[in-house]
């Protein structure tokens, strides 16, 4: 075969033959995106399928009255849930129940209701009748006694607000003054400072101490400079009037 007669060899350049136009990235991205949208539309459409077969609440309960079938009612099962003790409790309470009584009983004769009621208060649901009496009795006294502590404790706030007010301390100076006068030799000679006077707590939780002094005359004649404490007890109402006040005690030195 002669030279002319042998057929050409193709050419390449960077593994393509010569003419073959070489695939860019732009090209690549676009085959990619067109294929992810394939997926998602075919996603798309099964989940559309499974959700148009799958029967609803509705559907279930028609079918079940089409076929006499009952529906199980959820709130009715959790109504009928019985409530008490668990069988634990109920064990432990009846291993327990001669000591338990016992510690009650002591702690309710001691006046210490709330200690009874910690007692018993784990076994507050046992139906037991003896139990239960003494664990009433308990709860009775504890809410009395968190009654009397409340009260307490609004007065030591009246008397906290009382030791620091210009006017009750007013009213202590003019309510044991006159006090004092009934009780010297010769009232009409007393002398009382005009600031000197101390105001303070009381023996009692609804009292306050006024400590002073006055210069009197005795009974010869003479001054003679006496101390004095007086008792105030508020008697409730406001404390900023006179009339919530009143002298309960006085102590002259």
């Amino acid at each position: 075969m002669s030279q002319d007669n042998k057929r050409p060899l193709k050419s390449y350049s960077e593994g393509f033959p010569v003419g073959y136009e070489t695939p860019t990235k732009s090209n690549r991205t676009v085959f990619i995106k067109i294929i992810f949208l394939a997926v998602v539309i075919i996603v798309i459409t099964l989940m559309m399928k499974a959700c148009s077969e799958r029967p609803s609440v509705h559907n279930i309960s028609t079918t079940a009255q089409l076929n006499n079938v009952s529906v199980p009612d959820t709130k009715a099962a959790q109504a009928t849930v019985p409530v008490g003790p668990s069988p634990e409790i109920l064990k432990e309470f009846k291993n327990e129940r001669v000591h338990v009584l016992k510690k009650m009983r002591e702690a309710l004769k001691l006046n210490y209701p709330f200690a009874a009621v910690a007692l018993g208060e784990r076994y507050a649901e046992v139906d037991d009748k003896e139990f239960q009496k003494l664990y009433r009795e308990a709860l009775q006294k504890q809410g009395v006694v968190r009654e009397k502590m409340a009260a307490k404790i609004q007065v030591q706030d009246a008397m906290d607000d009382a030791l620091a007010s210009p006017r009750v301390r007013s009213f202590a100076s003019v309510l044991c003054r006159s006090a004092v006068k009934e009780q010297l030799r010769s009232p009409s000679s007393a002398d009382f400072p005009l600031l000197d006077g101390s105001l303070t707590a009381g023996p009692r939780l609804n009292t306050l101490n006024w400590n002073s002094y006055v210069d009197a005359q005795n009974a010869y004649g003479a001054e003679i400079r006496t101390k004095y404490i007086c008792t105030l007890r508020f008697d409730g109402g406001d404390i900023e009037k006179l009339e919530s006040w009143s002298v309960a005690r006085l102590n002259i030195f």
